[in-house]
């Protein structure tokens, strides 16, 4: 992509660690080699939460203006995916022609962008980042609707309206939020609070919302899975952190959520008949309600967004108690492997002759290094100070150093977690390892009070640590 990803994404992560030649190092890569004129199409979910996210952390932990000043840049790059026909943003762009391509987007993309874009329009004082998400990233707030575009050209500032994840919609509120502070422009977070608007007045399955959004209708795909895995997840984890990063003071964002909980303890929480293990499934589609019983990995969010929504006075004992079964049931996902490491997905055994609680297809075997179980038991431990998420993280830990560190340096996924002799490296390591997963692993075991305490941080869904605001 040539915009630094791993580099950025890696920024906050390296200060946290103290590592600070090398956040020195990276520091001046930013200065003077970070350009966002780039003549292809970028997604702006991906974008927003580790771009965008990574530059507002390392300002707001550091103090240097020169990432503040590279991600107002990016902010006004994806402005026009605000621009569609409805409040759906885009969910791609050309940022070199501020072009948008308006395609069927994800509940999860259309919430998770609001808190950096909202940090964004405050940080520098200009509301735009709140109103229409900035300079660069701005075509993708100028669609028909409030949902922005999920793909943007960063050099031509190009921004693509098409059918979206709702996970993409729904998870750049905390950013653009941010920029809008930061910068003092208070257009960014006018218009991702018009994406909060539009997704709350939405017709949705007691809380619950399909996983796609077409943005130049604002309509959910009715036809699309009802999931808190893929493409839905960071929309629901998104409507506590938007309430906890406003002083919560935003009841519609609260009661989003409380009845996103409800509606997922009612539909999707499911039990093992075997141990009777909790987890999380889905439904096919909105319209037949057909239960799948996979759990995913991403859907292991869930317990740390519902152990925070807790600490943050949310004080509904279901929702702790689901959150210690579902952390328990993740924590077994890695356990109950060969390598110690989680496949991306389990089928779950629900009927009463199974013999184990559940089962890994072949074609499911693969582990991405995720952040969600590691970020789970980290909130779970800072909760509720119960030392047995230390020993989990410590063990996950020593798999992920036994099965995914490199002899000559570096991590890589592997293939086949079921293969303790051979799990096959696949040649790849995500910017998340870096940027999550080894950083609420330090967490976890830091014994600092001060470092990232969650009455001063909200932390975004790339775990980027962005402040909370009075209002």
């Amino acid at each position: 992509m040539g915009i630094g990803l791993t580099i950025v994404d890696s920024l906050d992560t390296m200060y946290i660690m103290g590592l600070h030649d090398e956040f020195a190092d990276a520091r001046e890569w930013v200065a003077t080699k970070l350009s966002f004129e780039r003549d292809h199409e970028v997604q702006l979910f991906e974008i927003v939460i580790r771009e965008l996210g990574g530059l507002l952390s390392a300002y707001h932990l550091s103090g240097d203006k020169v990432f503040l000043d590279k991600a107002r840049d990016l902010g006004n790059k994806l402005y026009p995916c605000l621009s569609g026909p409805t409040n759906i943003p885009c969910n791609r762009i050309n940022l070199k022609r501020s072009r948008p391509h308006f395609l069927e987007i994800s509940t999860a993309e259309v919430g998770t962008i609001q808190l950096e874009f909202r940090d964004l329009s405050r940080s520098v004082s200009d509301e735009k980042f709140e109103v229409l998400l900035g300079k660069k990233l701005a075509p993708c707030l100028n669609g028909l609707t409030p949902i922005p575009c999920n793909r943007i050209n960063m050099h031509r500032a190009l921004a693509s309206f098409i059918d979206t994840s709702t996970a993409e919609v729904g998870s750049i509120h905390l950013e653009f939020r941010d920029l809008a502070r930061t910068s003092r422009n208070i257009t960014y977070e006018k218009a991702v609070d018009a994406i909060s608007q539009h997704i709350h007045g939405m017709n949705k399955l007691d809380g619950l919302v399909a996983c796609y959004i077409n943005p130049h209708t604002g309509e959910f795909r009715s036809s699309s899975t009802v999931s808190v895995g893929a493409s839905a997840d960071s929309y629901y984890e998104y409507l506590v952190k938007q309430w906890i990063q406003t002083g919560k003071k935003n009841d519609a964002l609260k009661n989003d959520y409380l009845e996103a909980v409800a509606g997922i303890e009612k539909h999707l929480y499911r039990h093992t008949q075997y141990s009777h293990l909790g987890f999380v499934g889905a439904y096919y589609n909105m319209n037949t309600r057909s239960f799948r019983r996979d759990m995913e990995h991403l859907a292991c969010f869930l317990p740390g967004t519902l152990a925070l929504g807790y600490q943050a006075g949310l004080r509904y004992e279901n929702h702790l108690k689901m959150a210690e079964n579902l952390t328990y049931t993740c924590y077994q996902m890695y356990a109950r492997m060969p390598t110690g490491l989680s496949p991306e997905v389990v089928t779950m055994n629900i009927n009463s002759n199974d013999k184990d609680d559940f089962f890994v297809m072949t074609s499911s075997a693969f582990n991405l290094q995720r952040p969600e179980t590691i970020e789970s038991i980290f909130y779970m431990y800072r909760v509720t100070k119960d030392p047995k998420y230390r020993q989990w993280g410590w063990k996950i830990f020593q798999a992920f150093e036994q099965y995914t560190r490199l002899q000559d340096g570096g991590y890589a996924s592997i293939s086949n977690v079921k293969n303790a002799k051979d799990p096959g490296y696949r040649d790849k390591m995500e910017t998340f390892y870096l940027a999550e997963t080894l950083k609420y692993l330090y967490l976890l075991f830091s014994d600092d009070p001060h470092l990232i305490p969650l009455d001063k941080y909200v932390i975004n869904t790339e775990a980027h640590p962005l402040p909370i605001y009075d209002s």
